[in-house]
C-alpha cells in the first residue's frame, strides 16, 4: 500500500530511475524513493528504508507523479547567479606564486581578487584544492598547493 495514488512505472521511466538511483546524490535518493514506492511499500517504509523522512518521500513521490523523471531534478533556484569567476580562483591560487617563502591563504587569495575568504574556500572545496603544509625536511621549492580528489 503505498498511500496515496498508484504508482506504476513504464519500462523506459524503470530503466532511467535505475540509472538515476545510483550513487549517492540527491537525485539518485529521489529515485530509490520513486522505485520503492513503485513496488508498493508506504510512504512510512521508505522513508525508514532511505533513512529520511515522510514529507520528503511524499513531495518526490508526488513530484514524480505530477512530472514524472525530470520532476525529480533540482529547480533553478531563486537568487542572484554567482559573480564569482572561480577559475580566476583556481588560476591564482595553482599558477601565480605568492610573495617568497610563503603560500596562499584563502585570506590572500580573496585580498588579491577582492572577494571574501569564504567564496575562496568554497570555490577551492568544489574544485578539490587542499593545502598541503610541507614537513621540515621538504625542500623550499616544494609546491604548498595540490589538487585533491
Amino acid at each position: 500500500m503505498s498511500g496515496g495514488r498508484a504508482l506504476t512505472l513504464t519500462a523506459p521511466d524503470r530503466a532511467q530511475l535505475l540509472r538515476l538511483a545510483e550513487g549517492s546524490s540527491p537525485t539518485a535518493l529521489r529515485a530509490r524513493i520513486v522505485l520503492l514506492s513503485a513496488e508498493g511499500l508506504s510512504v512510512t517504509a521508505v522513508a525508514e528504508r532511505l533513512g529520511t523522512s515522510r514529507p520528503t518521500v511524499a513531495t518526490w513521490r508526488n513530484r514524480y507523479l505530477a512530472e514524472g523523471p525530470a520532476g525529480l531534478r533540482d529547480s533553478s533556484r531563486p537568487g542572484r547567479p554567482r559573480t564569482v569567476d572561480a577559475d580566476a580562483v583556481v588560476r591564482t591560487t595553482l599558477l601565480e606564486p605568492p610573495a617568497v617563502g610563503r603560500r596562499w591563504t584563502c585570506r590572500g587569495v580573496a585580498s588579491r581578487l577582492g572577494i571574501s575568504g569564504a567564496t575562496v574556500a568554497r570555490t577551492w572545496h568544489e574544485h578539490g584544492i587542499v593545502p598541503f603544509v610541507p614537513g621540515p625536511s621538504a625542500s623550499p621549492s616544494y609546491p604548498c598547493w595540490r589538487r585533491g580528489r
